[in-house]
């Protein structure tokens, strides 16, 4: 597969500085496509599949001057630091402007957070935000959170259950989780300790 003509930004090929996805002082790739969604929602594999299977998408690269492509996550929207450094910045994470090329931002994060909108709007011009493509995953939340927890589990080693799901609710908290996640986690470790 290959990006449609038709999927292309219309203001104009993506070489030239009138592409709502080329910046203008570099001439880099801007993200025509944002995949957003929640961690272990499977952004990962989309992100991975696109990028395998549909000739011209491609993704960033946290070294300007590195292999672009292999990298899903710029974090730009959700980092006020990141933010601030520009248009510039942002695109030099990006290959340089192709009509060939259509780069995508692959930061699960950025649906859970409420600046993201505001600064996407306000990054964008009316043409790019028009052309803009936004992919949003979602997933039961109980399978999310199985997920997440199995994947913790694999990243720490230890053995009894219910400290790792102590440890995992500290995480939670540390990673901004809904005080709802940490009550109902909370209420489990409370019911399975009546029950031991």
């Amino acid at each position: 597969l290959s990006v449609a003509a038709s999927a292309r930004p219309q203001a104009g090929d993506a070489t030239t500085p009138s592409s709502p996805f080329c910046t203008r002082r570099d001439g880099n790739l801007t993200p025509a496509v944002l995949l957003v969604g929640a961690q272990k929602c499977g952004t990962s594999s989309l992100f991975v599949d696109m990028h395998r299977h549909i000739r011209g998408i491609t993704g960033g690269s946290h070294l300007p001057e590195g292999s672009f492509g292999s990298y899903k996550e710029i974090h730009f929207f959700d980092r006020t630091h990141a933010f601030q450094q520009g248009a510039q910045w942002y695109g030099s994470h990006f290959p340089p402007c192709s009509s060939r090329l259509v780069a995508m931002d692959a930061t699960p994060s950025y649906m859970r957070l409420p600046d993201v909108a505001r600064r996407v709007h306000s990054f964008y011009t009316a043409p790019a935000r028009a052309a803009l493509r936004l992919l949003a995953i979602l997933r039961d939340p109980v399978e999310r959170v199985r997920s997440w927890f199995d994947h913790f589990g694999r990243a720490v080693v230890i053995r009894d259950p219910l400290e790792r799901l102590r440890t995992w609710v500290d995480q939670l908290g540390q990673h901004g989780a809904s005080g709802g996640l940490q009550r109902w986690v909370a209420g489990a470790l409370a019911t399975q300790r009546a029950c031991a």
